[in-house]
């Protein structure tokens, strides 16, 4: 696993204190074909086990049921909830069962470890759906998701976005019902057309403080079902596979949990490549070569934005500051901003034959030093104190 050297997890720090962890750091491209969440109702029938989409009307009533489906809800030792709730932002495609051992498809969360979702596989492939958990369609059998046909879960996935109602009931028993909408294939035979959309990629990001705990559930410390599979601290690279206000599940090497959001935060806010970064140091030498005993040909000052030309050496960054191009110490840039002091603007481009050597001052302003070897450091602006790192109470 990376790591990042003691003085970046300094600053990565520093950046989250300038721009605190929020909802909207993370996002998972996933390819929704609906985004108004007031386009559709789901609800779930627990006494029948049927589950129903509905489309709102010219009128704005729910009248037109566009899908009907058996479900499987929770069993009496771990019921689903009741009750009306949103559809969350945490979703995966093809996730796993961390205390089970067990995947699923088209996980969309209802609140805190209720999840929709396909019936159940025993890999993560499209071949490996287990029988068993086709054939308990109709009766409540889960640990408190609720299960369904992949078609049917694939539907809500991409088509009821975050903000969807979805209300779980019990309705007076209807057996009927629930016979008619078995299924007419036999597990053994039962196929589903493959997925044509747009595969979704975790979000690379990294962790932010110390002896964090990678939990499989929505719960710290003790707890009955819940438990510690891991413990990531700053500076670990960790795959984000779903994301959430609160919490996200990660994967850090070969284990999987979950982690609470503020712990961690994209390599780049918008989740873009990396392009633009700043200084986080009081100041940064800008070299000729991707080397500290080359020539300084300027000096940047504390927030001053920079553009990554090449991130392939092993300490440095090829950056260009408006035409001004050379190399920085990994350990002085951020991705994230600190505060904005405009960029540099007007400054030449450095000669390939005889590089000048510049400093450039807090309001972007550039001086030529001629062949002089030592650069006297721009100052900091005042105003702009540097931040203290962030510490986080124990858990």
């Amino acid at each position: 696993m990376k790591k990042l050297s003691a003085l970046i997890l300094s600053m990565v720090m520093l950046a989250a204190i300038a721009c605190p962890a929020s909802a909207d750091i993370i996002k998972m491209d996933i390819p929704y074909q609906n985004t108004d969440p007031d386009l559709y109702l789901v609800e779930l029938d627990l006494t029948n086990q049927v589950g129903a989409v509905y489309m709102r009307d010219e009128s704005g009533s729910y009248g037109n049921v566009v899908r009907q489906f058996l479900i499987t809800s929770g069993d009496e030792e771990n019921s689903t909830p009741t009750g009306t709730f949103k559809l969350t932002e945490m979703r995966e495609r093809f996730g796993y069962f961390l205390n089970f051992n067990i995947y699923a498809q088209y996980w969309t969360q209802v609140v805190r470890g209720i999840y929709l979702h396909s019936v159940l596989f025993s890999r993560r492939n499209d071949t490996s759906m287990t029988r068993g958990s086709y054939n308990e369609l109709g009766t409540a059998a889960s640990h408190g998701c609720v299960r369904m046909l992949v078609e049917d879960a694939r539907f809500i996935f991409y088509n009821c976005p975050p903000g969807t109602t979805i209300k779980i009931t019990k309705k007076a028993l209807n057996p009927e019902l629930t016979k008619s909408l078995k299924p007419k294939a036999s597990a053994s035979k039962y196929k589903f057309a493959p997925d044509e959309l747009p595969a979704i990629s975790p979000v690379t990001a990294y962790v932010l403080n110390n002896s964090v705990p990678m939990r499989t559930g929505f719960s710290l410390g003790d707890h009955e079902i819940d438990s510690t599979v891991a413990t990531v601290n700053a500076g670990d690279e960790i795959e984000i596979l779903q994301a959430g206000k609160t919490w996200v599940k990660a994967r850090f090497g070969k284990k999987e949990g979950y982690i609470q959001t503020k712990h961690v935060r994209a390599i780049n806010s918008d989740n873009s490549p990396q392009t633009h970064m700043r200084v986080a140091a009081e100041s940064a030498n800008v070299y000729v070569s991707g080397s500290n005993t080359a020539a300084v040909i300027g000096v940047l000052p504390y927030g001053t934005a920079v553009t990554l030309l090449e991130d392939s050496f092993n300490y440095f960054m090829h950056v260009e500051v408006n035409g001004l191009t050379g190399y920085i110490l990994k350990t002085d840039l951020v991705s994230t901003p600190i505060v904005d002091y405009g960029d540099p603007a007007n400054l030449p481009t450095m000669a390939e034959d005889a590089p000048t050597r510049y400093t450039i001052g807090p309001n972007g302003e550039l001086t030529p030093f001629g062949s002089v070897q030592v650069i006297d450091v721009a100052p900091t602006p005042s105003p702009t104190p540097t931040p203290t790192p962030l510490i986080l109470p124990p858990f």
